[in-house]
């Protein structure tokens, strides 16, 4: 999410906090008639909106730290590719083999999504439910690269040719980093789904219409104003506390 966005939601909930002091002071001549603008509701309502906040910290937080550490992980991939290569040439294999392998190195040093999701693609999923982001196709590029290498691994094993002495180089050890590489990608995975649950929870809890943070904030001061009046000086502290949808 964009930065100025994530400043409007914490002035919101900031605002909101200091509306609900105001209320507090103005005593028991804040007495409203619907529920969910009581003081008490109010509160429950702050109280809400901190512990989804925290949470979603938390959960950028390991979304951020995920991706970073799958992205060190899948680093080394195109040089580990270069030196199998390499070592099949120098050995007995055949021409046609070593394309067959070169092909596959190919498709890994350039794994890219085939299609970047379109505005339309987006519009559509978004009318039926679904929440797809630009940037997620950097996903596919890791599930291409984890697909390619994993075809790599098994079209070498199949080699005869390919018996290298060298630790880094041998099947057993091409299979261990792509049994990590897959953790490490469903790691990221996981934490971009809690990523975008807790995103989605918040946003519900304060955009939502009616009985959102920031429609209850706007009623509230609403119900101040009748009972205070735009002209009366007291109101004028309410009256700066600016609350923005998305």
């Amino acid at each position: 999410m964009k930065k100025h966005s994530e400043t409007g939601i914490i002035r919101n909930i900031t605002n909101f906090e200091s509306l609900l002091s105001f209320i507090s002071a103005y005593g028991e001549r804040y007495n409203p008639s619907r529920e969910s603008i009581k003081l008490k509701a109010l509160q429950n309502k702050l109280a809400e909106c901190k512990f989804v906040m925290s949470k979603y910290e938390n959960a950028h937080s390991a979304y951020t730290l995920a991706v970073d550490a799958r992205k060190l992980s899948f680093e080394p991939i195109n040089k580990i590719a270069t030196k199998v290569i390499n070592f099949l040439k120098s050995s007995e294999s055949s021409a046609l083999v070593d394309e067959s392998v070169q092909s596959i190195v190919r498709k890994l040093r350039g794994s890219r999504p085939k299609r970047k999701p379109s505005d339309d693609d987006i519009k559509i999923s978004a009318a039926n439910g679904i929440e797809i982001r630009k940037h997620s196709t950097a996903q596919l590029g890791y599930d291409n690269k984890l697909d390619h290498f994993g075809n790599l691994i098994t079209l070498l094993s199949k080699i005869p040719e390919y018996a290298p002495n060298e630790e880094n180089l041998k099947i057993e050890t091409l299979t261990k980093i792509y049994t990590s590489l897959i953790e490490s990608n469903k790691s990221a995975i996981q934490a971009s789904i809690q990523f975008e649950l807790t995103r989605n929870e918040r946003n519900q809890l304060l955009y939502r219409p009616l009985t959102g943070l920031v429609d209850i904030a706007i009623d509230t001061k609403n119900y101040l104003k009748s009972i205070i009046g735009s002209a009366d000086p007291d109101y004028h502290q309410v009256c700066k506390l600016k609350f923005k949808s998305k």
